[in-house]
């Protein structure tokens, strides 16, 4: 989908921590 494209121009830090779409969601918890 789109959204984690869009998540990661804000978030660099996704494209290493890269691994599936759930993750980013996990991720902007922590953020």
């Amino acid at each position: 989908m789109m959204e984690p494209v869009i998540k990661r121009r804000y978030h660099p830090r996704y494209l290493y921590d890269l691994s599936e779409e759930d993750d980013l969601d996990e991720k902007l918890g922590e953020w």
